[in-house]
């Protein structure tokens, strides 16, 4: 089946009865029929039967579109709008570059997914610390060793030794310094062993939302190559990021590729990884203080792709005396990979909604499990002045409490 097929097969499953609308956020600003998942649903098949031609307008309203797949989540057909977006992308991928994007975005699009380009991503970053950094200090690099992974300390366990393999992803070593050492330590504290890449690939998504396919399965078949044994049953790999987690399992979709769906079986989101041991191997973690109500950003990933936002709360639940408070969640932040980049204004006003909340709350804590989510929190916090609020991986702020 051909792409232009495909793209009118996934469209006709949209009975286009509309109960999308609501939850989409550009829908919500714009309150145009083309800038809601019904509306781009049909210019996506409009376009692969050739029934309309391309113009500035029109792919306008298909960027617009951040990704957040809240759709998906309500639709009664079961539409799978994200591959189907990838497909429609992929389509006028030549054209939509033809739109008007920053210096920041293409940089970021091109260095960030670029193992090879990343060292100059990482030198740059260093200008950016006052809003991407956490309170953690910068990670220390492991010792190197000859094959293409780096084993952290095992642990003494009781059980049989286990091993996890981490997908770091692209932008944790960047922009959220620590948060791999604050993983290690808690998994470690359980007895298991953490294998740490010393590279790997994109997980895809960046390319994925930029129309670019063939870059996308070159990722995804490097992934698959590199990161590990297949026929190793009992070994899990845990993804730090909500959106890698999301698309690592949506590596399924990629039929095609030897052994997509077997790799994809194994991915398990962080966060969940974390929920199920600390059932089986309890850790012990140190109050907060009563003062501190801690607000839960809900990233679109972890609640449309994943649907397992409740993992969230449950996993923060083991430390005592935590007061979490769900942030509006009606609508995606706009943060959206390197959306906030490209169309600040409608991310902006998207995050106001949320920081309204939060200030409404006096929330002094915000945990966000998406980085892009993260950074763009700390730069909104620092766009309306608001002191003393602490933007934090929920993660690191479970090591933060743990108990030696």
């Amino acid at each position: 089946m051909t792409t232009l097929q495909t793209i009118s097969q996934l469209a006709n499953q949209c009975v286009l009865c509309g109960i999308c609308i609501p939850h989409c956020p550009t829908y919500h600003i714009f309150k145009s029929e083309n800038e809601s998942p019904r509306g781009r649903i049909a210019l996506f098949k409009a376009l692969a039967e050739n029934k309309i031609t391309t113009s500035q307008a029109l792919l306008s309203s298909l960027d617009h579109c951040l990704g957040c797949r809240a759709c998906e989540r309500v639709c009664p057909s079961q539409v799978n709008y994200a591959q189907l977006s990838h497909l429609g992308r992929a389509l006028i991928a030549s054209e939509l570059q033809s739109l008007k994007q920053p210096l920041s975005k293409k940089l970021v699009e091109t260095l960030l997914p670029s193992p090879q380009l990343r060292p100059w991503l990482k030198l740059a970053s260093k200008s950016l610390q006052p809003f991407v950094m956490s309170n953690h200090k910068k990670a220390k690099g492991n010792s190197q060793k000859s094959s293409n992974q780096v084993t952290s300390k095992k642990v003494a366990s009781k059980n049989k030794q286990k091993n996890v393999l981490l997908f770091h992803g692209c932008t944790s070593e960047l922009f959220e310094y620590g948060i791999i050492d604050d993983i290690k330590q808690l998994i470690n504290a359980c007895g298991i062993n953490v294998i740490t890449p010393k590279k790997h690939s994109c997980c895809g998504a960046i390319s994925l939302r930029k129309g670019d396919m063939n870059k996308a399965r070159t990722q995804i078949n490097d992934n698959i190559k590199q990161l590990v044994n297949l026929d190793d049953k009992d070994l899990s790999i845990i993804a730090i990021n909500n959106v890698c987690s999301a698309q690592l399992s949506d590596y399924q979709q990629f039929s095609d590729i030897p052994n997509a769906k077997k790799f994809a079986d194994k991915i398990m989101d962080a966060i969940h990884f974390l929920v199920v041991l600390l059932k089986e191997h309890p850790l012990q973690f140190s109050p907060m203080q009563e003062s501190i109500g801690v607000g839960v950003h809900i990233s679109c990933s972890l609640k449309n792709a994943l649907k397992e936002e409740l993992l969230l709360f449950e996993l923060l639940e083991n430390i005592p005396k935590i007061k979490l408070d769900k942030i509006n969640d009606r609508f995606c932040c706009g943060a959206a990979g390197s959306y906030r980049l490209q169309y600040p204004e409608i991310a902006n006003q998207l995050l106001d909604i949320k920081l309204d909340d939060s200030k409404a709350k006096q929330h002094k804590l915000i945990v966000s499990s998406n980085f892009g989510c993260s950074m763009h929190f700390k730069k909104g916090l620092q766009r309306q002045n608001i002191q003393k609020v602490e933007v934090l991986h929920p993660i690191s702020l479970l090591a933060r409490q743990l108990i030696f």
